[in-house]
């Protein structure tokens, strides 16, 4: 799926400041761009997610890798899909660089600060794709910054070969095999009488209501 990106720069070097990363230094040596977007394709599921990044090298601008990877299910999300995205840059670049990755969520720059930790200690959406991301990124000693961009060029492209991607992918498995493969929507909780009591549930509302109120209490204590 590897695309030919017609990237024409008479100076590349304008658009990345940072040069090679000489050993020991933390200057990023690869600069990427990394995309997530789902496309819905029914009622009822978040579509298919089509992962895509491009990477190129810092100070000269030569395009390393781009490719896409599309879900083979639905009920795919964008915040996993540009995790994959990320991830999709971590396995092409070789082992001990330096990297910026460049996403168009604020959210997820912060949370890969974070280690993907809210701020109460517990993981984030989305764990069986992250902690994938985190594993691959310390197996190859990599040293990984991701942040928010504001849109350009690439972004831009990468989304609309994405789009093509997706449309491939969901030929490919027909909308019986991706509507198969949707999870069903969690059930909503039924309304019901505040003083219907629920079989394993303890209604607070019905305990309120058998409290006696303080006039009858005082009462019977004065009678006492």
């Amino acid at each position: 799926m590897n695309k030919p990106f017609n990237y024409c720069d008479p100076d590349p070097s304008s658009k990345y400041e940072a040069g090679p990363s000489p050993e020991g230094t933390s200057e990023p040596g690869y600069f990427a761009w990394a995309v997530g977007p789902c496309f819905p394709v029914f009622v009822g599921s978040s579509g298919v997610t089509v992962s895509g990044w491009e990477i190129r090298k810092s100070g000269t601008g030569e395009l390393v890798d781009r490719d896409f990877i599309a879900s083979r299910n639905a009920n795919r999300r964008e915040w996993e899909g540009t995790i994959m995205g990320i991830a999709g840059v971590c396995e092409m670049v070789p082992a001990g660089s330096v990297v910026l990755v460049k996403v168009r969520q604020k959210e997820m720059a912060e949370a890969y600060s974070s280690g993907f930790l809210r701020t109460s200690g517990k993981p984030m959406a989305g764990q069986e794709f992250w902690s994938k991301l985190l594993t691959l990124i310390a197996a190859k000693s990599l040293r990984v910054s991701v942040e928010f961009a504001l849109d350009d060029a690439v972004f831009e492209s990468l989304r609309e070969d994405a789009k093509g991607e997706g449309i491939k992918q969901f030929d490919r498995l027909g909308e019986d095999g991706l509507r198969s493969s949707a999870k069903p929507p969690k059930a909503k909780r039924l309304d019901r009488s505040p003083f219907e009591a629920v079989e394993g549930e303890v209604d607070q509302q019905l305990l309120i209501s058998r409290r006696r109120s303080p006039a009858r209490r005082k009462g019977r204590a004065a009678k006492k």
